[in-house]
């Protein structure tokens, strides 16, 4: 099993890298650009919120404050991750009226 690393971008994005970290990544966390926020574990990174601790932004919220939203919410990273601010949103508030 591949281990991972959790990161924390530059906008408060977690995102998780394959371990060790390539390069180009790992030049931007020794810049102090992103943050290891996990390091290898089979356990959820510490940066993601627990459900209730964010509430659901607002319509012209930032890409980074959905993702927030959507990790809160036990949205996988790896999928949000993905995911543009209108995808993110749109997503979150099917689920907040199912």
């Amino acid at each position: 099993m591949t281990e991972v690393v959790w990161l924390e971008g530059e906008h408060g994005a977690v995102l998780s890298m394959p371990a060790p970290l390539p390069l180009a990544v790992q030049r931007r966390v020794d810049a102090g650009l992103m943050r290891v926020i996990g390091a290898p574990a089979a356990e959820a990174p510490q940066g993601i919120p627990e459900p209730g601790d964010v509430p659901m932004p607002s319509n012209g919220a930032s890409r980074a404050d959905w993702e927030r939203y959507a990790l809160s919410q036990g949205m996988p990273p790896a999928k949000a991750e993905g995911m543009t601010r209108n995808q993110l949103s749109q997503a979150m508030r099917l689920r907040a009226v199912s």
